[in-house]
């Protein structure tokens, strides 16, 4: 059983590595191809306007990156410094698909939120959510 669970440990630790190595690869990829699309030949000063624009976009997504993870390490390395706090998942999820547009996305929303407001750790249900009654 502590085999067992030290091996568990040990593979959410290289799970985490290697989602973390992904989402830090992908913006370091824009950035280097960036780089080299701006430095292969001469280029109006918009084009190197944008091509920094992107450049500090993807700088940014990498500093949130590393921002949480840092944030989850000392989270874990001393979980009662932190205050604890409801959150009301059927706000949180309204907030962030809010800006969503794709096809489809609607009735997803819908069901999510169904699933959300009959969880007892929702603090308020809403009816009235991307024009669909729940």
């Amino acid at each position: 059983d502590m085999f067992e669970k030290l091996d568990n440990a040990f593979q959410a630790q290289r799970s985490f590595i290697s989602d973390a190595s992904h989402e830090l690869r992908t913006p370091m990829s824009v950035i280097a191809a960036q780089c080299e699309y701006s430095l292969e030949q001469s280029r109006s000063c918009e084009e190197y306007q944008e091509a920094l624009t992107v450049i500090r976009r993807q700088s940014d997504k990498m500093s949130n990156l590393i921002n949480g993870m840092l944030d989850f390490t000392r989270l874990e390395s001393d979980p009662e410094r932190y205050l604890r706090e409801p959150v009301n998942l059927t706000e949180l999820t309204e907030s962030v698909c809010s800006g969503c547009n794709l096809p489809g996305t609607a009735s997803c929303f819908r069901n999510c939120l169904q699933i959300l407001s009959a969880m007892p750790i929702a603090t308020e249900k809403r009816t009235d959510i991307f024009g669909y009654s729940l």
